[in-house]
């Protein structure tokens, strides 16, 4: 490596020795096509649609179980990709339900859930009886419509009272 590479390997833009993928950071995942539309930052889980693997929106109540976070807006019967660790692009306040957006700088660091609402996110768990707390990740960035998670899907648990 000469100092001239190096340079441009660590000076963060885009050459041939290095790049970023999309707008959020580097992440790991992978691509399914959707069964509905999605936005970024949905949670979705995978289901068999007549022996096609396809990604639907997951909550916490009925469809628990969370493959990943979808990476960009899709349209039914699109193939989106699935960030399964890393950082998302910027979230807009319709990925979030009602009660959380706008997310800001002083949430940084706060975990973030699935919601009771399909295919949202929240920062608070859900904590009725039935409802599965998971969760999906911590937030990266705050700001209306440029929140930012790193996504570590965790195990889930089960409350019951």
């Amino acid at each position: 490596m000469t100092a001239a590479n190096l340079n441009t390997l660590t000076g963060g833009g885009a050459t041939a020795l290095h790049s970023h993928a999309g707008t959020g950071g580097a992440f790991a995942g992978f691509t399914k096509v959707v069964g509905h539309n999605v936005i970024i930052g949905n949670p979705v889980y995978l289901y068999n649609d007549t022996g096609t693997t396809k990604a639907k929106k997951a909550e916490a109540i009925t469809n628990p179980v969370v493959a990943g976070i979808v990476y960009e807006d899709k349209s039914t019967g699109d193939p989106t990709q699935i960030i399964t660790s890393g950082e998302t692009p910027a979230l807009t306040d319709a990925a979030w339900v009602a009660s959380t957006p706008p997310v800001q700088a002083t949430d940084l660091g706060k975990d973030v859930y699935l919601s009771t609402s399909a295919g949202l996110l929240t920062l608070t768990p859900p904590t009725a009886n039935g409802e599965t707390v998971l969760r999906l990740g911590i937030v990266s960035a705050g700001g209306t419509g440029a929140s930012k998670i790193i996504v570590m899907v965790g195990e889930s648990t089960l409350i019951v009272v």
